[in-house]
């Protein structure tokens, strides 16, 4: 997953997919909404290596763990995007291309398995659990009065 910084605002998915679609084949593209006070918008753009990616995270989530050769082009796609892209003008404004902190080539499939068990029914709490989860712990008993003599400090020293 590559983090790409300084898009112009009027930039849209399928602009930034055109754009990076002649490196691999782009899996997602996530635009994200300019800071109030920026004129600027950032977006992660995910490549994906393994034949035709299905659109179910259900289906994503039984997907084999990449092979050797999938992370090899993984990593080659992203240093050709980087080296190539990194200073492109997209509408007058230089891209800043960089590895997202969670670049890793089975992020799909993890991603889609976190959301499967996310899904799943809970199992029901235990009676020792409902008994601990309706008592207040030690420590949020002291925050919580610690908290209310700071704020009665705080006041007389006004």
């Amino acid at each position: 997953m590559l983090h790409v910084k300084n898009l112009p605002l009027s930039a849209t998915e399928e602009t930034v997919r055109s754009v990076f679609e002649n490196y691999g084949k782009v899996h997602q593209v996530r635009l994200m909404e300019a800071p109030k006070d920026g004129d600027f918008r950032v977006a992660f753009v995910q490549f994906y290596f393994g034949g035709e990616v299905p659109e179910t995270y259900e289906q994503q989530a039984k997907l084999p763990d990449p092979t050797r050769e999938e992370i090899d082009q993984c990593t080659e796609c992203r240093r050709a995007v980087m080296n190539e892209l990194n200073g492109f003008k997209l509408d007058g404004r230089k891209l800043e291309i960089r590895p997202s902190y969670s670049d890793q080539p089975d992020k799909i499939q993890y991603h889609a398995r976190h959301q499967v068990q996310r899904k799943r029914t809970p199992r029901p709490l235990s009676e020792t659990q409902r008994l601990a989860k309706d008592e207040i712990s030690s420590y949020e008993k002291g925050y919580r009065d610690g908290f209310r003599d700071g704020l009665l400090e705080a006041k007389n020293l006004q």
